[in-house]
């Protein structure tokens, strides 16, 4: 097993080749559905046709890693959308004009939306400025005014997701969005953002790869702390069923897999 101070230098493929070996039942949120695969590249005549039809051109960095690691699939949340699907629920017609983290407030209520302005319907017509607000909807493009110029990268479901800004201010910079409460600057680029994604998915399972090679005892591995789903004793079976090689069933009983576990520590 590589030291996770040489992996954190590693490639993109090595890192998701390192826990697609290691998290077998897909334990880290989201890699149930990529599975840690990307799809295949775009060749340079796909993606320039794309930007030649669509009058966009790509931040490099994105544009890199849809030609040489894959067109969407294994990424954050529950994966990158491939470039076309990206379209469907992007606007790239116009350019992006935040400068800084926009929230918006609405209420359940009412459905009304409260911004810098003041208060306003779903179609923003009570502003007085209704032409100057982020919250405008734009008919040409189909949304508010804040989501033009970004390209929609993937989803982490409940409305919440992240765009790369292609027109306009800050170009190659990515966001944090939800469809009903804005967006924040993230202070990243794509590859910045894949990689930190990468990281993060190391860090969590890390321990119990370790731990699982050191052979340390059962109760030991089982109160590791771990982050986000890691903290559940279900997921920590899982995870270890895995790598022990072990089905995993609704039934599952935490002394079968003590069992398991205990055998392997025995072989040399």
């Amino acid at each position: 097993m590589q030291k996770k101070e040489t992996l954190f230098f590693a490639t993109i493929p090595e890192k998701l080749a390192f826990l697609k070996q290691y998290d077998k039942n897909f334990q880290v949120f989201g890699s149930q559905r990529h599975r840690y695969l990307c799809n295949p590249p775009l060749e340079e005549t796909e993606v320039a046709a794309w930007e030649q039809k669509y009058q966009v051109q790509l931040p490099k960095a994105y544009r890199d890693f849809i030609k040489t690691i894959g067109d969407g699939g294994a990424g954050p949340g529950y994966g990158l959308f491939p470039l076309y699907k990206a379209l469907e629920s992007s606007y790239l017609q116009k350019p992006f004009v935040l400068e800084s983290d926009f929230v918006v407030e609405r209420s359940f209520d009412t459905g009304a939306y409260a911004c810098e302005i003041g208060t306003c319907d779903e179609n923003c017509t009570l502003c007085e400025n209704a032409e100057n607000c982020l919250l405008y909807w734009d008919d040409t493009e189909n949304c508010f005014r804040y989501e033009q110029g970004a390209l929609r990268l993937n989803s982490h479901g409940c409305t919440y997701y992240d765009v790369l800004v292609c027109k306009g201010v800050g170009v190659g910079s990515v966001w944090a969005a939800n469809e009903a409460n804005g967006m924040i600057a993230l202070d990243i680029d794509f590859l910045q953002w894949y990689e930190y994604w990468l990281d993060d998915c190391i860090d969590t399972i890390y321990p119990f790869v370790e731990a699982y090679h050191n052979k340390i005892a059962f109760s030991q591995f089982m109160e590791i702390q771990g982050s986000g789903l890691f903290d559940f004793e279900r997921t920590k079976l899982c995870f270890l069923c895995g790598l022990l090689g072990v089905s995993v069933s609704n039934k599952m009983k935490i002394k079968t897999v003590q069992k398991a576990y205990e055998k392997w520590q025995k072989k040399p």
